[in-house]
């Protein structure tokens, strides 16, 4: 994520519009990540937004940001590499080098 390229807000909207829940496995759980406090602030405020549309809370977890590590390889980019959920590259997607063939900024 880099914020000269796009803002938290608009990579909230990116994240609501894809949501597709969570489970109660824990490798599964959906979650939003914050860097500082006004983040937080803008995270939870979504998820108050998102209940409002959905007429229910998501299970969703707001955490403090921290080290990341990927997945492995064959989770990588799996709703574009699947052949049930071919979606087309938005100008979102492309901003934020989600398409996969990198291609984007």
């Amino acid at each position: 994520y880099d914020p000269e390229q796009t803002s938290y807000e608009d990579l909230l909207k990116f994240y609501w519009k894809n949501y597709a829940g969570s489970t109660f496995f824990q490798q599964y759980k959906a979650a939003i990540w914050y860097h500082d406090e006004e983040q937080r602030a803008v995270a939870e405020a979504s998820v108050e937004e998102e209940a409002k549309v959905k007429s229910r809370k998501p299970m969703v977890e707001i955490l403090p940001a921290k080290e990341w590590h990927d997945a492995e390889e064959y989770h990588q980019k799996y709703m574009w590499k699947s052949k049930q959920h071919r979606m087309p590259p938005s100008f979102p997607s492309r901003r934020l080098k989600l398409h996969p063939t990198g291609e984007g900024g």
